[in-house]
C-alpha cells in the first residue's frame, strides 16, 4: 500500500491598486508645451523599481507632465498613503483634486492638477479733446493743431480716433470738432497743447 502526499505552496497574491496623475493647463495666456513637474510620495518608504509609468526611489517618485498627459503607477500595495505635489508653477492658479489619499484594492485613484493662467486686464480710461471758437469774426472753418503728450512713452498706435507716437500725437480740429483717445492706461499723465 502506497500513501501518496502531494505538498503545494501557492504564493499569497496580495491585493494591489493603480495611481494615476493628470495634467490639465487652461487659460488665454497658458503654455501647453510646458512641463511641470510632479512629485509622488508614498507612505510605504521600502517601495523601490519601476511601477508602470512611475518609478520609485524609498518610497518616492519624480517626473514631468505637460498638458493632457498622464502617468500611472501600477501594482502598488493596498493600503498605503499617497500625496503629490507639482511644482515650476509660478504665475499659475493651481487646482488639484484627490492629491492625497489611499490606495485602494483593484481600482485606479486619479489624481488631476488644472493650472490656469490668463491674460491680466489692466483698467483704461478716455481722453477727448474739444475745440470751441467763439467771438466776432472768428474763423470757424480753420483748423486748429493740438498736441497730446502722454506720460508713458512706451505708447504707440491708435487709441480710438488718435494716433500715438513714442507717447505723442499731433492731430487738428475745426470749431465744435472732437477727438478721443480709448483703451488709454489708468494712472498715466497728459498734456495738451494747442
Amino acid at each position: 500500500i502506497t500513501a501518496f502526499f502531494l505538498n503545494k505552496k501557492t504564493p499569497i497574491q496580495n491585493p494591489t491598486g493603480n495611481l494615476s496623475v493628470e495634467k490639465i493647463v487652461s487659460g488665454d495666456a497658458a503654455d501647453t508645451n510646458k512641463d511641470f513637474t510632479f512629485t509622488v510620495a508614498l507612505s510605504d518608504k521600502t517601495i523601490n523599481g519601476t511601477y508602470g509609468d512611475m518609478e520609485f526611489k524609498d518610497g518616492i517618485a519624480t517626473f514631468t507632465l505637460k498638458h493632457k498627459k498622464t502617468k500611472t503607477a501600477t501594482g502598488l500595495p493596498v493600503g498605503i498613503t499617497y500625496t503629490v505635489t507639482e511644482s515650476d508653477n509660478d504665475g499659475y492658479t493651481v487646482e488639484s483634486e484627490n492629491e492625497s489619499g489611499s490606495i485602494i484594492a483593484d481600482q485606479t485613484v486619479s489624481v488631476s492638477f488644472t493650472n490656469t493662467k490668463n491674460i491680466i486686464q489692466l483698467p483704461t480710461g478716455n481722453l477727448s479733446v474739444e475745440k470751441i471758437v467763439s467771438g466776432v469774426g472768428a474763423d470757424t472753418n480753420k483748423a486748429f493743431t493740438f498736441t497730446v503728450t502722454l506720460s508713458d512713452k512706451t505708447i504707440s498706435g491708435t487709441y480710438g480716433d488718435v494716433d500715438f507716437k513714442d507717447g505723442v500725437a499731433t492731430f487738428t480740429l475745426k470749431h465744435k470738432e472732437t477727438k478721443t483717445a480709448t483703451g488709454l492706461p489708468v494712472g498715466i499723465t497728459y498734456t495738451v497743447t494747442e
